[in-house]
């Protein structure tokens, strides 16, 4: 799968959430609600969950491999930096 594209919108006055992202996949799917988040140590992706998904401590969005997790997360935190 290819990222075709990007969004991020910074949020203020959460201390932990820096920004939401938007994530096209192949120009046929869009990924929205991608949080960047502060650790206080590092900034992390975290994909989508629905309410349900969020009690079990699982995401709704979930790469099948490695290789895709890694370049999703690469690729929103590299345009986050940009954009601030």
């Amino acid at each position: 799968m290819e990222i075709t594209n990007v969004k991020i919108r910074t949020v203020y006055g959460d201390p932990r959430i820096r920004a939401i992202a938007m994530l096209e996949l192949d120009g046929s799917l869009i990924i929205n609600d991608i949080l960047v988040i502060d650790t206080g140590s590092k900034l992390i992706v975290q994909l989508p969950q629905t309410a349900n998904a969020k009690r079990k401590g699982q995401e709704s969005v979930v790469p099948l491999n490695n290789q895709l997790r890694e370049q999703i997360n690469k690729t929103v935190l590299s345009e986050y930096e940009r954009k601030v």
